[in-house]
């Protein structure tokens, strides 16, 4: 869900963060598809259990793309 959300947002206009916790194939081609769509993205790594980790990708965000408009948590959980 999240891959598609991201394209539709940048389709959208939107310059995209997108996180991952382990699938960073999966985020490297949410990145490619949202570029596809000529937009901007950043990936990085985030744990979202980790508050320094979460402030590290703001900070990011801020510093690479701007005050964010929007946020989507969109967090799985595995077993």
């Amino acid at each position: 869900m999240g891959q598609a959300m991201a394209e539709e947002f940048a389709k959208a206009g939107a310059n995209v963060a997108i996180t991952f916790h382990t699938d960073e194939a999966g985020a490297e081609e949410s990145r490619r598809r949202v570029q596809a769509a000529g937009r901007k993205a950043i990936v990085r790594q985030t744990d979202v259990r980790d508050e320094a980790s979460v402030a590290r990708l703001f900070e990011a965000v801020s510093r690479e793309l701007g005050t964010p408009d929007i946020l989507v948590n969109d967090a799985g959980v595995g077993g």
